[in-house]
């Protein structure tokens, strides 16, 4: 049974299918799918709505369009530093 709800939205895969990104409520999971274990989770915001992973796999850009990050609803989190790197606001 997996623990987290899944959708197609805030759900990506790294593109060498090393790591999946679950977009969960104030964070973004992180599962590794070779040792089939969650690691340390990513910041992410306060609902992350949806996701994506650059080519790289070193940025995760994470949204959320229900309002509850109003100032800076988009978020680019640097993978390898753990932190947000930047926040777009949207107009």
């Amino acid at each position: 049974d997996f623990p987290v709800r899944i959708s197609p939205d805030d759900t990506r895969i790294s593109s060498d299918e090393r790591f999946l990104y679950l977009g969960r409520l104030g964070n973004i999971t992180v599962f590794d799918t070779e040792r089939l274990s969650f690691l340390t989770p990513l910041p992410g915001q306060p609902e992350n709505v949806a996701i994506e992973v650059s080519p790289d796999g070193k940025t995760i850009y994470a949204l959320d369009f229900f309002g509850r990050s109003p100032n800076f609803p988009l978020i680019a989190v640097d993978v390898p530093s753990r932190t947000v790197r930047k926040q777009y606001r949207l107009s």
